[in-house]
């Protein structure tokens, strides 16, 4: 590489490998092996990544699972397939990562190797004889062997709130449960469907809220199941069900009522016949309320009619999809299910209350705009002076909106930006680019020669005496400032500036030069104006893996001349270089652009001294010459998340 301005417009994003950038864990790739503990019958997982830890193991049957404190996934990661592998995932979460496999057999043997870089970690892991059949393809090996469930209870919860009980259940992928009254009605089962669970089975007997509990938890073939027993006749709700968390209420039914009373219709699996053709909607609610032995107000927001035929379908599914086609909602109030349109049905039963929120960090028209769009809202008010929003809803809504803001108005990272603009000559430029190809390509510092104590920069492919230095960044400084050193380069500017995740900054360093366009008949002048100097422009984006994404455009101009107008006024001559870009850099990791040459002709004139100064043949004794020269502005770019 002869210059920077050969190649036009050149970036290198240098790998940064300064010990003052701490190291984040971070797991890049998973694959599958055979192992060489047991040939033709062990399993082999790689795990490749930075700064891996030793994981923590937990083995339960044929369940095998692996947590990584301290870890983020790289974008895109997912857990192979292998002929032993059931099902398997990732989960992030708050300490760290897990990996969860369920294989087609028993865990026999395990052995787990880390290096002392941990940049890998190897688990090693032997099933029993069923599975190494299915593995090698024996006939009938693979009849024995189940679909693997997709959920996983890691614990179940129980919390007092005042006359009631909450039960909590956490883990990760949980279906919504199905639920049941066993028993004559002092019993509830709640089934997860294609769940299993760390443990075996564990009863546990509790006494809350005035309420004698027994609850016991059982491993089925594909599912867990939780049983609740107690002395009286209690009532189950579903409160929120999401992948991690399902919570429920159990409470003491008003009056003691018998099985035989109302039921909330999300729970009634019975089988039903229906058959509906043209039936107006409230119709068909108050049909269904004499299966739920409910009574049924319909809101006046109910309105349609419809059409369909079901024979032997499970009650709550009918029930669910008649909700869902005409965006509706209900509520169970003793003994009469009310049903409405989902806007209004918290406004009518709970009345309508008027809260402000105020944003610290979000912007405020767009939050706004989410709320609204999002939870349904009717009535957004923004009230830019104080940075606050008002919302008119049920109380429930309230809830859902001081949730989901809580998600929304969060204080966003920071990207300081160091930036250094430099003019270089044409033989600066070409020391410049030697020494940022020899840190690039071969990770190599600098010779430093010279009995006088001046300093260069020397490119070769084996270089003699060498300076270890203890990072990218230095080596980078060292080159830029022997370049300066030498008088074939100097700084224009130097500015940093610290910009919001995903926000514009702007850095302006551009001066104002005034001159006299035109003259009117009096000879009044006109003045205009040109801005020459360097600007910078740039958005960072900060990803999850520690890179920036950084839009960048970079321009510099400068005044070349000047040309006499009609009425003799100097007119400047401006010349600008600019270069955009985008590119994805790690945190601290020099970013270099150049490229943007000029080319300019100096004059220069002499003269014989006495002989030139005579009149006519004084000309032979003085002259001019001229030389073309090329110089060029290179910007270095570091940014750091803060």
């Amino acid at each position: 590489m002869s210059s920077l301005a050969a190649l036009g417009l050149l970036v290198w994003a240098i790998p940064c490998l300064s010990a003052d950038v701490p190291p984040s864990s971070l797991l890049r790739k998973i694959y599958a092996m055979d192992s060489s503990i047991a040939p033709g019958k062990g399993n082999r997982i790689v795990m490749d990544g930075k700064a891996l830890p030793n994981p923590e193991v937990k083995v339960e049957g044929s369940s095998l699972l692996l947590v990584l404190k301290g870890v983020r996934p790289a974008p895109g990661l997912s857990v192979p397939t292998f002929p032993a592998l059931e099902h398997g995932w990732l989960e992030e979460l708050p300490e760290g990562l897990s990996l969860n496999l369920y294989l087609r057999g028993t865990i026999e043997r395990k052995a787990i190797r880390r290096n002392p870089e941990g940049s890998r970690v190897v688990v090693d892991f032997v099933l029993g004889k069923e599975a190494a059949a299915a593995q090698s393809g024996a006939p009938g090996a693979r009849a024995s062997v189940r679909p693997g469930p997709r959920g996983l209870l890691r614990s179940v919860s129980v919390l007092p709130r005042d006359k009631d009980v909450l039960l909590v259940l956490e883990g990760s992928e949980l279906p919504r449960p199905d639920v049941r009254r066993v028993e004559g009605g002092t019993a509830w089962e709640i089934n997860l469907r294609g769940t299993s669970s760390w443990g075996g089975p564990w009863s546990q007997n509790l006494s809350a809220a005035g309420l004698e509990v027994y609850l016991w938890k059982e491993d089925r073939a594909d599912s867990v199941a939780l049983n609740v027993s107690q002395a009286e006749r209690t009532r189950l709700e579903l409160l929120s069900n999401s992948k991690t968390k399902v919570v429920l209420r159990l409470s003491r039914s008003a009056g003691g009522a018998d099985p035989s009373g109302p039921i909330d219709p999300a729970y009634l699996t019975v089988p039903v016949t229906f058959d509906f053709r043209g039936v107006d909607l409230r119709d068909a609610f108050r049909l269904m309320g004499k299966v739920m032995n409910l009574d049924v107000i319909c809101d006046p927001s109910v309105q349609g009619s419809v059409t369909f035929s079901v024979q032997g379908a499970p009650f709550n599914q009918v029930f669910a999809m008649l909700m869902r086609m005409f965006d509706l909602s209900y509520r169970v109030l003793g003994r009469t299910l009310y049903v409405a349109d989902r806007t209004r049905i918290g406004k009518v039963l709970e009345g309508e209350e008027r809260r402000a929120y105020r944003v610290d960090y979000a912007d405020l028209e767009k939050v706004a705009s989410i709320l609204k769009e999002e939870l349904e809202l009717p009535r957004v008010q923004v009230d830019s002076r104080l940075n606050t929003i008002w919302v008119s809803a049920s109380p429930s809504k309230h809830v859902e909106v001081a949730k989901l803001l809580g998600e929304l108005d969060k204080p966003a990272r920071q990207v300081m930006l160091r930036a250094e603009i430099l003019e270089l000559s044409e033989s600066g430029a070409r020391e410049l680019a030697s020494a940022i190809e020899a840190i690039y390509d071969y990770w190599w510092s600098f010779s430093f020669k010279g009995a006088d104590g001046t300093t260069s920069v020397v490119y070769d492919k084996y270089p003699g005496g060498q300076i270890e230095l203890p990072s990218v960044r230095n080596k980078l400084r060292v080159a830029i400032d022997a370049v300066v050193k030498e008088g074939k380069g100097k700084v224009l500017a130097k500015p940093s500036v610290i910009a919001l995740d995903g926000e514009k900054a702007l850095v302006n360093l551009t001066q104002n030069v005034k001159y006299i366009s035109a003259r009117d008949e009096a000879g009044n002048p006109t003045y205009s104006e040109e801005k020459v100097g360097p600007r910078l422009e740039f958005t960072p984006r900060i990803g999850r893996d520690g890179f920036v994404t950084l839009s960048v455009k970079v321009s510099t101009g400068d005044i070349v001349g000047y040309l006499t107008g009609a009425q003799r006024e100097q007119i400047p001559l401006t010349t600008e270089r600019s270069a955009e870009t985008k590119v994805r850099v790690m945190d601290g990791q020099p970013l270099v652009i150049g490229g943007l040459s000029r080319e300019f002709t100096n004059v220069s004139s002499y003269k014989v001294p006495l002989l030139g100064d005579i009149p006519f043949i004084g000309t032979l004794f003085r002259g001019q010459f001229k030389t073309a020269e090329r110089n060029e502005v290179v910007i270095v770019l570091v940014p750091f998340i803060i």
